[in-house]
């Protein structure tokens, strides 16, 4: 029995997988990047045939199963959210540099003085005074 059903009512193998994933972390985005390094990892052991890649390949897959069955969720989403926070600033600088990329013949992409903060301006030949809208300091650009 152990569900609490009573009158010889047999659970459903989904019900079963549902009353076991109860209070479990499940996957996130650590687990997403843990798999995508565990993928990139064994190409690459593909070509090598290496035992040390091997092992890791098989200790990040230990490690991704170890948080989806976890039953310490808060433990789990601190890890997650300081992952996020990391990973965060990761991908907007690069974003930020496919966004330069691809408006490059329009807009120039220069950094304040004050804040540190990238500015997106039209690209106009020549000197120009900018303001920045965040700190609200005025400096030349030469474009």
């Amino acid at each position: 029995m152990g569900y609490g059903y009573n009158n010889g009512y047999k659970p459903s193998f989904k019900e079963k997988i549902v009353h076991f994933f109860s209070g479990r972390n499940g996957t996130d985005t650590i687990c997403y990047a843990t798999f995508g390094l565990y993928l990139a990892i064994s190409v690459v052991n593909l070509f090598l045939s290496s035992v040390v890649l091997w092992a890791m390949s098989w200790i990040l897959i230990a490690y991704m199963w170890f948080r989806v069955f976890s039953r310490n969720l808060y433990k789990r989403r601190l890890e997650n959210e300081k992952f996020r926070a990391v990973f965060s600033k990761i991908s907007r600088y690069f974003r930020l540099k496919k966004r330069a990329f691809n408006e490059r013949k329009d807009f120039s992409y220069r950094k304040c003085p004050g804040c540190k903060s990238t500015l997106r301006l039209p690209k106009k030949k020549g000197k120009h005074t900018t303001r920045c809208p965040r700190c609200g300091k005025e400096f030349t650009v030469k474009i």
